[in-house]
Parts: C-alpha cells; sequence; structure tokens
C-alpha cells in the first residue's frame, strides 16, 4: 500500500478514532475533524492526499464539502462514508466528483481496497504532470 496523507471527516467520535488508528497501522499518517468547517481549515495547512468523510453531519453535508474540496483543492482524492447509503446518494456523490463510496458500517478490508487504489490514482495523476 502506498501511504499518504489522509484527512478523516466524521462527527462521532468513536468512528473516528477507528478509522484513524486503522489507517494508521497501515501506514497512513493521518489527521482527523469533526465536521466540515474542521476539514476546511486543515485542508488549508497540510497537503492531504486523501479525505473520507461522512455524508450527513451537522451544519454542511459532505457533498457540500466535497464541492468546496473541489473548489479549493482539486488535486485531493474524496471518498464519501454514509450509513444512509442508496443507489442516488452514491451516484451524486460519484457525479460530484468522489472517488468511492463507502456504506457504514465501514468494512476494513473495503476501506484498505479504496483508500489504496485512490492514492495509488492520485500519485498516477501527479506522476503525469
Amino acid at each position: 500500500m502506498i501511504p499518504g496523507m489522509i484527512l478523516i471527516v466524521e462527527d462521532e467520535a468513536t468512528q473516528r478514532r477507528a478509522l484513524a488508528k486503522a489507517l494508521a497501522g497501515w501506514g497512513h499518517e493521518v489527521a482527523v475533524a469533526a465536521d466540515a468547517n474542521q476539514a476546511l481549515d486543515a485542508l488549508g495547512t497540510q497537503p492531504f492526499d486523501l479525505v473520507l468523510t461522512d455524508l450527513r453531519m451537522p451544519g454542511s453535508s459532505g457533498i457540500d464539502l466535497l464541492h468546496e474540496i473541489r473548489n479549493r483543492r482539486p488535486d485531493v482524492a474524496v471518498v464519501l462514508m454514509t450509513a444512509f447509503g442508496t443507489v442516488d446518494n452514491a451516484v451524486e456523490a460519484m457525479r460530484s466528483g468522489a472517488v468511492d463510496f463507502l456504506p457504514k458500517p465501514i468494512d476494513l478490508d473495503r476501506l484498505e481496497a479504496v483508500t489504496s487504489r485512490a492514492l495509488a490514482h492520485r500519485r498516477l495523476l501527479r506522476e503525469n504532470k
């Protein structure tokens, strides 16, 4: 797996810690944010490769955050996560520029595969520039 700098945006503290522990265990540098505002602050100061964000959060939604990331940092890969996954949510996420969509509860094997694929794709894009 290609190590990367990953930002987790999740309003539930237990879920945030579990994701951070798993990703750090796979060799990634991990930062966390409890909402979109914290995430945007972090994106302004750190060179993230990937953002994993919840779809439903207090304040701005994961789709709103995705749009803002696309405007500010189009090179950052974004994966949306939700316990309320529908085909419509997944289609909207992908059309908005997400690289993938993960249903909750998060399957760690799938998380590892999606993370690895997103980071490898980002690395290829960077090398092609």
